[in-house]
């Protein structure tokens, strides 16, 4: 007797699923994948220098080297290069563990080998922008020496760009307030930097006049009693400084402002006397003059 079509289709389909299913429950052990070999990778994580400068300025540039791979390096060697406007200046070499030497505008560094994951020391070169001009971007560029066996060296490189800006100018006048009335007269004596009791005449960058920071500008007072100082954009307050028993301050803000005092706080010490004037917002390019009248000690 023969078997109906749909009772054969049936049972073909049965006997391909139980093909499928024990196919299926079949396990095949995977292979293991081979363990990637062991490599140092030395990166530049990082250039670092200030944004800003004026032309004759001494900065620093920092470089910053790590090795992100999974073995010990090979010695490590950094070139760094940058504008022919610029060159090292006299505290140039960072020491120990670098050793670092150079000319024209590329300087090259050398450091032992770094374990897997070691931060070296960073590399601190000192620099002076001899005859860079406002304008100028000075972009200097640290690139590592690769490793053999390296996957990638993108990591290898990094760059940094310092603008080059107009200083600005703090002026002024010291004259001898002989009448005491808060105004320069024209037959009234100037003072000097070489005057004696006269003792310095400086600049300091403040955020406001109580800070007590180091003077970034000293000024010379010439025979005729004016000094000049080209400073870096910010923030200053003045400071004259006298022998208390020779001179004393006039009093501020009297009368025409451009022939008065402008040194509004004053302090005393055992030997000298001291006047300071208000915040002084020196911009890129900008002039600000500031006066000091001193009278005669009594």
């Amino acid at each position: 007797m023969a078997i109906p079509r749909f009772i054969r289709w049936h049972a073909t389909q049965i006997g391909y699923g139980a093909l499928a299913l024990s196919a299926a429950m079949v396990v095949v052990p995977a292979t293991p994948a081979a363990a990637a070999p062991a490599r140092p990778d030395i990166a530049v994580t990082n250039i670092a220098s200030r944004s800003t400068i004026i032309p004759g300025t001494v900065f620093t540039i920092g470089v910053f080297i790590q090795n992100v791979g999974s073995d010990t390096s090979g010695p490590v060697t950094v070139a760094l290069t940058g504008p022919s406007s610029v060159s090292a200046a006299t505290n140039f070499n960072p020491g120990p563990p670098w050793t670092c030497t150079g000319a024209a505008s590329t300087w090259i560094c050398e450091h032992a080998p770094l374990a897997a994951g070691e931060i070296a020391a960073p590399v601190n070169l000192s620099f002076q922008a001899d005859t860079a001009v406002p304008g100028d971007v000075l972009t200097f560029t640290a690139a590592a020496a690769p490793e053999p066996g390296e996957d990638s060296i993108s990591n290898n490189m990094r760059q940094g760009n310092i603008d080059v800006i107009a200083p600005g100018v703090i002026r002024g006048t010291l004259w001898l307030d002989t009448n005491r009335d808060g105004q320069r007269q024209p037959d009234e004596p100037r003072v000097s930097s070489d005057t004696p009791g006269m003792i310095s005449i400086t600049a300091s960058p403040r955020t406001n006049p109580d800070d007590t920071v180091p003077p970034r500008g000293e000024g010379f007072a010439e025979t005729d009693g004016t000094y000049s100082m080209t400073l870096e954009p910010g923030n200053y307050v003045l400071l004259v400084q006298v022998d208390r028993q020779v001179f004393q301050f006039t009093a501020p803000d009297v009368g025409d402002d451009a022939t008065d005092s402008d040194l509004v706080q004053f302090q005393s010490a055992e030997l000298v006397r001291a006047g300071l004037s208000d915040l002084i917002r020196l911009t890129s390019g900008g002039e600000v003059v500031v006066d000091a009248g001193l009278a005669p000690v009594s």
